[in-house]
């Protein structure tokens, strides 16, 4: 026997187990309060952001967050898109006279990069010599870390940072 909606054999599978489909309820003309999903046609609480059938967005932004705050020795940071860290461009001016600085020249010229995009965050080892790491564990170079608020990073032995997510 197969499932009629989906394809997955239900040999084996007693009736008792089988999900009726989920479907948003059927809403007809126009909706005394609510929000209307675009994705489902779903009626939603009104102030909703997400959609409660198929969770898609209601007001155009995706779930997540927007900002990533960083917190270095020398002050705050907000991030929107990226940010490279290292002692060279493509890394801010403002950044590499910082590192110049201070006891910081284990930082790679082009240590690592936050990423703040689909309302996440994520950090990526740009192959630094003395590694990046995030709660005290080494991250693979070029391979993205998502990072969760609070999180501490670690830039080579002496350059230490903590995040925080905003929405």
């Amino acid at each position: 026997m197969i499932c009629a909606t989906c394809g997955v054999s239900l040999v084996g599978v007693y009736p008792s187990e089988v999900a009726a489909p989920a479907e948003p309820p059927v809403t007809s003309g126009v909706p005394s309060a609510g929000v209307l999903c675009d994705e489902c046609g779903a009626l939603n609480t009104t102030g909703s952001e997400r959609c409660i059938y198929c969770d898609a967005c209601l007001n155009g932004r995706p779930r997540g967050i927007s900002v990533l705050t960083l917190s270095w020795p020398w002050g705050d940071e907000e991030v929107r898109d990226t940010l490279v860290v290292g002692r060279d461009p493509p890394a801010p001016p403002a950044l590499i006279a910082r590192l110049a600085e201070g006891r910081f020249d284990n930082v790679s010229r082009q240590h690592a990069k936050f990423v703040v995009a689909d309302g996440k965050a994520s950090v990526v080892d740009m192959g630094s010599s003395n590694g990046t790491f995030v709660n005290g564990i080494r991250l693979r170079p070029n391979v993205p870390a998502e990072l969760a608020s609070g999180a501490k990073l670690r830039f080579g032995s002496d350059l230490e940072i903590s995040v925080q997510l905003i929405s």
